[in-house]
C-alpha cells in the first residue's frame, strides 16, 4: 500500500514523463500490480492526458490513450445509479445462479479468486459484516475468477464462506469480466436489490461504514 501510494505521489508530480507511464504497469506479483486501471483510472487519465500534448504520435502513448478511451466508455456502463449487467453462471454443484434472483435490500458483487491473497483477506474482513447485516437484508453475490475449481472448492470449504459462490472457471476469459469492466481484483459493486448500483470498490471500513449509513438511514425511513 505504501508503494502504491508513493506511485501516486510520483505521477501527480511529473506525470508527462516516460518514467510516469512506466510506473502505471509495475507490479508487486506476477498476479497483483501496483496500480489497476479500474481501481486507479484517474492516475492512468491523468498521464494520459499529459503525455497526449507532448507526445501526441508517440506509439505507447497512442496506445493508453485507446485503452483509456476503452474504459472510460465501459465505465459509463456502471456508473452509479445504472442498472448492472445481469449475471448467469453456476456454483459449485453446477446450478446457474442469476444475479436477478439473489433477494436483499443491497447485494454485494464481489469478484476475487482463491489464488488471490488480497482477495482472502478482503473475504476476512466481509465476513463479519455479511453477519451483522445478513438479517437486515444484506446479500452477496461473489464471482470467482478461479480455473480450478478445485482449489476453489477447497477454499470455501476451508473458510466456510457462507453467501453465494459462482464461477464459469474461465479466469479472466470470462465474458463476466468485461461485462464488468474487471481489470483487477477484488472488485466490488454495491447495489439495490434491483440491481441498481450505489457504489463501487469498497472495501474494509469504507464498506463498513456505507452499510451502516445506509442501513441507518433505511432504518429512520
Amino acid at each position: 500500500e505504501a508503494y502504491r501510494d508513493f506511485t501516486k505521489s510520483f505521477i501527480e508530480e511529473y506525470p508527462g514523463s516516460f518514467a510516469a507511464l512506466i510506473s502505471l504497469y509495475q507490479y508487486v506479483s506476477p498476479q497483483e500490480p501496483v496500480l489497476d486501471i479500474g481501481r486507479d483510472f484517474n492516475w492512468f487519465k491523468m498521464v494520459d492526458e499529459a503525455l497526449s500534448i507532448k507526445y501526441p504520435t508517440s506509439e505507447p502513448v497512442v496506445e493508453l490513450n485507446k485503452t483509456v478511451a476503452l474504459v472510460k466508455e465501459q465505465n459509463q456502463l456502471l456508473t452509479i445509479g445504472k442498472t448492472a449487467p445481469e449475471i448467469a453462471l453456476p456454483d459449485t454443484g453446477g446450478h446457474t445462479i442469476l444475479l436477478s434472483s439473489v433477494k436483499g435490500e443491497y447485494v454485494l458483487v464481489d469478484f476475487w479468486a482463491s489464488w488471490c491473497e488480497e482477495c482472502k483477506q478482503n473475504n476476512e474482513r466481509l465476513m463479519p459484516l455479511y453477519k451483522r447485516y445478513k438479517e437486515l437484508g444484506l446479500n452477496v453475490y461473489q464471482v470467482s475468477l478461479d480455473k480450478s475449481k478445485t482449489s476453489w472448492e477447497q477454499y470455501l470449504r476451508q473458510d466456510s464462506i457462507p453467501w453465494v459462490q459462482v464461477s464459469d472457471l474461465k479466469f479472466w476469459g470470462s465474458p463476466v469480466v468485461n461485462a464488468y469492466n474487471i481489470k483487477a481484483i477484488p472488485a466490488n459493486f454495491l447495489m439495490k436489490g434491483n440491481r441498481t448500483i450505489i457504489k463501487a470498490n469498497l472495501f474494509g471500513s469504507q464498506l463498513e461504514e456505507e452499510l451502516n449509513q445506509l442501513f441507518e438511514n433505511d432504518k429512520n425511513e
